[in-house]
């Protein structure tokens, strides 16, 4: 069966433009499927994890503004805002106003989001990496390097 039938594609050697776009659209919903069943059993979402990650290995001692974890995930700013009023709440983030200028918020994850994020990270791996295996190492390598020449030259 033709995959991208599904999304309504015609393949074909003048449509690997649209196989190439609707491909990879549709991987990355089957894996963050995948990743969100995982997650569920921590009541995490992926933008909730993706979100700690970020303010965890970026954040320093000095914290993180709000504003840059938005482009980092490209999310909009009233989007983030909901995102870390649920980490707030729950105590795994902590706001704060920047010193010279208290219109910006910087974040910093606590020790409880941190701890949460050490107990999910090995599961995390093995399910990524048991998603991955789905194709031979080879590939898997071909396709990490055509990903990241492909990100690089968009200039995200």
């Amino acid at each position: 069966m033709d995959v991208m039938r599904i999304y309504g594609v015609k393949t074909g050697d003048a449509k690997y433009h649209e196989q190439m776009f609707y491909g990879t659209a549709a991987v990355f919903n089957v894996l963050e499927r995948e990743v969100s069943v995982y997650l569920r059993k921590y009541k995490l979402s992926p933008a909730k994890y993706n979100a700690l990650m970020l303010i965890k290995h970026q954040a320093k001692k000095e914290g993180i503004r709000q504003i840059e974890i938005c482009k980092q995930l490209i999310v909009t700013a009233s989007n983030m805002t909901r995102l870390l009023d649920k980490l707030e709440k729950d105590k795994f983030i902590e706001r704060f106003p920047h010193r010279s200028d208290r219109r910006v918020n910087l974040i910093l994850i606590t020790k409880k989001g941190s701890d949460l994020l050490d107990q999910v990270w090995p599961g995390y791996v093995e399910k990524v990496k048991k998603l991955a295996s789905k194709l031979p190492f080879s590939e898997q390598k071909s396709l990490s390097q055509l990903l990241l020449k492909w990100f690089s030259v968009l200039n995200l």
